[in-house]
């Protein structure tokens, strides 16, 4: 509440007088008197029980009087406009699941109007700061007591669209922290469906607003093209996921250059997948385009399009030569790698490792001497002398829950539920597989290195016996050959952003702030009840002055 409104002076002065003048009437004034007869009359004409409640009726219009003025300064007065100053920093989500359409939009529209409606009911003093997290982390608007950029910046990226992963949503939620001035008087609030979202810790409280509604969604969750003979020939891998609660029909077309050259038949159970790997043969260099088509069941309640239709490049299939360091007589490894197309396998031993330059240098022992040249090296349980990346201890906790499924290493490839009998940590460089203790995976730059580590090696886990495996060894044959970029492939989403059912967001639900607009019934009563009080005291004082009128007629 604020005092400087000139009528709550006013108000209050009001009380002074209207104390001294109850008071003034009720003290004694000395009056000289012939005689004390009639006045001992007087006095005993009024027995003390009536005297009594002359008292008591004499206070009460006094506490209605000064009641009724205390009504009408608070209706004066009111609350302060604003709240203290308060800041809230928005962290909205842009990513892909973001663009699911609901009955009212997307969800990326309605979490602008959030904005919009949260600074409609922010004081003059309270500051809003936007952060976003998506395909472009960063702060797009820092505190403001303007509310009107933040909203018109909220309202831009609606009619961008959603796009990107929460692969960023550590970063996000670090700067957020950063514009916590008081966690008394701050607040972080999240606008996400909770696909995906991962929120740390803050020392601010977290709100969410939760966006969206469970809705039915088919959509390309992986695609990738490897070639067979170096001769036109790829096979292509093709995923479909689902959440439907029904069994869907999936028609998937792959395309070059606008020409149809397969359709491929899926059918998805209800809330899982289907995947398919196919056969086909088109000129070198293209584009292959993968798109659900009509034939989807239901294909117009379709929640998020983002994800109907992906592209990847057909990879190059020029060869690419590998080098093998390895004390083993027999390794799987070097079998696997040997079957695949385009690799020139070279198999050394620690101790005599070549001098010629090679594309990728794997290792399975660790080398005694210095490598050769190679843009890419990669470590199953060893590390050469001299990296970034070193081997610690043995991890406690090996199952895997984390991992980088974006890296190019790990396309396709599902380390869930994966057994490792022993590994160790890997210290150094940035993870990439992390398990309860501690990474298990990392990746770092050396010299003019690019190198991977992975704390255990083929032995040691069941990954070769899963389809992960030649996979991952597909992966790092393509990402060690020429322009390994181009194959990245464009529209497939992650399974978090795919899958569109909001999930639980952090912390509490946010209760919007209310504005002094929003109780001025409360003025009204503080209105009505001064002058019902006005209008008590009025009654009651006519009525005990008929009382005494009576009285005096009857003595």
């Amino acid at each position: 509440m604020s005092f400087t409104n000139a009528w709550a002076f006013a108000l209050l002065a009001v009380a002074a007088p209207v104390v001294y003048a109850y008071l003034f009437r009720r003290s004694n004034q000395k009056v000289a008197v012939a005689s004390t007869i009639l006045l001992r009359v007087i006095r005993d004409e009024q027995p003390a029980a009536q005297r009594a409640r002359a008292k008591v009726r004499h206070r009460l219009s006094l506490v209605l009087v000064l009641a009724a003025l205390l009504m009408m300064l608070f209706a004066v007065i009111g609350p302060k406009p604003g709240h203290g100053g308060h800041r809230y920093v928005v962290v909205l989500d842009t990513s892909a699941s973001m663009a699911a359409k609901g009955g009212d939009g997307d969800r990326l529209g309605r979490a602008a109007a959030a904005v919009a409606s949260l600074a409609a009911r922010l004081g003059n003093d309270d500051e809003l700061a936007l952060v976003v997290t998506g395909a472009e982390t960063g702060v797009r608007a820092p505190p403001t007591r303007t509310h009107a950029d933040v909203v018109a910046q909220a309202r831009a990226l609606a009619a961008r669209g959603a796009a990107g992963t929460n692969r960023d949503d550590a970063l996000a939620f670090r700067l957020a922290d950063g514009l916590c001035r008081d966690p008394k008087r701050t607040t972080v609030l999240v606008l996400s469906d909770g696909a995906g979202l991962a929120a740390p810790p803050t020392r601010c409280p977290v709100a969410h607003v939760a966006l969206g509604a469970p809705a039915d969604n088919v959509g390309i969750s992986a695609l990738a093209a490897r070639s067979v003979d170096g001769m036109g020939a790829y096979d292509v891998h093709i995923a479909v996921a689902s959440t439907a609660t029904v069994e869907r029909e999936v028609e998937v077309s792959l395309a070059a250059s606008g020409s149809v050259v397969d359709v491929v038949a899926l059918k998805v159970p209800p809330g899982g997948d289907a995947e398919e790997t196919v056969r086909i043969t088109v000129a070198r260099g293209q584009e292959l385009t993968a798109s659900i088509g009509s034939g989807v069941a239901g294909a117009a309640k379709d929640a998020l399009p983002l994800d109907d239709q992906a592209t990847v490049s057909l990879p190059d299939d020029a060869p690419v030569s590998v080098l093998l360091v390895t004390t083993k007589p027999k390794s799987l490894l070097a079998e696997v790698l040997r079957l695949h197309p385009r690799v020139r396998l070279t198999v050394a031993a620690p101790s005599a490792l070549p001098a010629a330059a090679v594309h990728l240098i794997v290792l399975e022992t660790a080398p005694t001497g210095a490598l050769p040249p190679a843009a890419r090296v990669v470590g199953f349980g060893a590390v050469p002398a001299g990296a970034p990346i070193t081997l610690g201890a043995a991890a406690s906790d090996r199952g895997v829950v984390r991992w980088d499924y974006e890296a190019p290493w790990f396309r396709f490839v599902d380390l869930r539920e994966i057994y490792i009998a022993s590994a160790r940590h890997v210290v150094g460089g940035r993870s990439i597989v992390d398990s309860a203790s501690g990474a298990l995976a990392a990746t770092a730059r050396w010299e003019d290195r690019e190198l991977v580590v992975i704390g255990f090696g083929d032995a040691q886990s069941d990954l070769t016996l899963r389809a992960a495996f030649p996979n991952l060894i597909a992966n790092l044959v393509d990402w060690a050959g020429p322009a390994a970029e181009a194959k990245v492939p464009v529209g497939v989403l992650s399974a978090a952003e795919s899958h569109v059912d909001p999930t639980p967001l952090p912390g509490v639900a946010f209760a919007t702030p209310g504005r002094w607009s929003d109780t001025g019934w409360l003025l009204r009563l503080a209105v009505v009840l001064a002058i019902a009080l006005l209008l008590a005291e009025q009654l009651w004082m006519w009525r005990a002055a008929r009382v005494g009128a009576t009285a005096r007629r009857t003595v």
